[in-house]
């Protein structure tokens, strides 16, 4: 919890100056340039290390939030958007009407790539997500695209172009907002391209940005997801290795199905994916928090196994388990009106369980 509340102070910091800037008033000066280079560089750089880490989408376990093929062309924008922030944000003068058209796009596009990510992030910490870093984030680029309009017009210099482009640019920058914003935001659309044709000389896709967000598993924005139709991911890594012990202590019950292998299956391995399923069923965002968590220890356990495949070592982490187990049970008992029904069914195969379900609704 104390993770979640330190990276909100500075949300709440560049929220304060926010109200502060619509009244004409500023938050003490290094308090915000703390807050914002922390808004801007630190903790975007967290979300994307602990979001975006991996090197290939797969349905079971942690997924990338960018698909991994393309993340290079959303990483480039991102880097191009916090580069335009910074250059709003700490120099002194205008730049000439073509290079300031360009930053203020890139200001625009970075409002709607974080409004975009907010979408995506579909997750058990999307509110806390939001509060942490998108939206302090727009917030942030939406006071450099005032600024830089205030600035502009503050000079209030004549044309110095000396090319019909330049002198565009200028009649945009010096547009009413009301104008000058919308047309920013269409002007992202060729930047896009431009970047686009760039990028494919680093092995991307004309269209990776919107592959980046669409060619994954479980986020907002993905669509491969139908991809992950009946694979099982209902591993119990400690519980299956505490299963392959010692049968006077792990007491096996029955065999069982997981991805179409025969497993053991002892009571303990059955209570802890009947507690999954309950959990998943009752609370789907706490589901999701304690499979991606839990699915980091397995990586650990699979990448470790051949030093855990050991009937002493399974006998330790069954018993070591037992506590877990306690619990769960008394959460089936507890919010489940049929708890040893439900332990019964896991890991049968489909039918078994199709059939099992038509014979109890048979039963008056």
């Amino acid at each position: 919890m104390i993770l979640w509340l330190l990276p909100l102070l500075p949300g709440l910091v560049v929220l304060l100056e926010f109200v502060l800037f619509q009244q004409g008033r500023r938050l003490p000066r290094i308090l915000f340039r703390s807050a914002e280079l922390i808004s801007i560089l630190l903790l975007p750089a967290w979300f994307l290390h602990d979001f975006d880490q991996g090197e290939t989408n797969q349905c079971c376990g942690s997924t990338a939030f960018f698909a991994p093929a393309h993340r290079t062309s959303l990483h480039v924008v991102i880097a191009l958007c916090t580069l335009a922030y910074l250059v709003s944000s700490f120099r002194k003068r205008t730049l000439p009407p073509l290079p300031e058209t360009v930053v203020n796009v890139l200001l625009v596009l970075g409002v709607v790539v974080n409004a975009v990510m907010a979408l995506h992030q579909q997750d058990e910490d999307l509110d806390r997500m939001l509060a942490l870093f998108h939206v302090p984030i727009i917030l942030l680029f939406l006071m450099a695209l005032v600024r830089n309009h205030r600035l502009f017009i503050s000079e209030a210099r004549t044309p110095e172009a000396t090319t019909l482009l330049e002198h565009r640019c200028w009649q945009l920058l010096h547009a009413a907002p009301w104008t000058k914003f919308p047309l920013l935001l269409v002007l992202c659309v060729p930047v896009l391209a431009l970047l686009a044709g760039v990028l494919l000389l680093f092995g991307q896709k004309p269209d990776s940005f919107i592959r980046a967000f669409t060619d994954t598993y479980r986020h907002g924005l993905s669509q491969l997801d139908h991809e992950c139709a009946g694979v099982d991911c209902g591993g119990h890594y400690l519980c299956t290795v505490g299963a392959r012990g010692h049968q006077a202590i792990v007491r096996p019950e029955r065999l069982g199905v997981r991805g179409g292998r025969t497993i053991i299956c002892t009571r303990q391995l059955l209570i802890a994916n009947a507690f999954e399923e309950l959990v998943q069923q009752r609370a789907p965002r706490l589901h999701r928090m304690i499979r991606r968590h839990y699915d980091r220890v397995g990586e650990q356990v699979e990448r470790h196994y051949h030093l855990l495949d050991r009937k002493w070592v399974s006998d330790l982490v069954h018993l070591l388990m037992k506590p877990l187990e306690w619990i769960f049970l008394l959460v089936l008992y507890t919010f489940d009106g049929h708890p040893e029904r439900r332990i019964a069914v896991q890991y049968l195969s489909v039918n078994d369980r199709r059939c099992i379900a038509e014979q109890l609704a048979e039963k008056p």
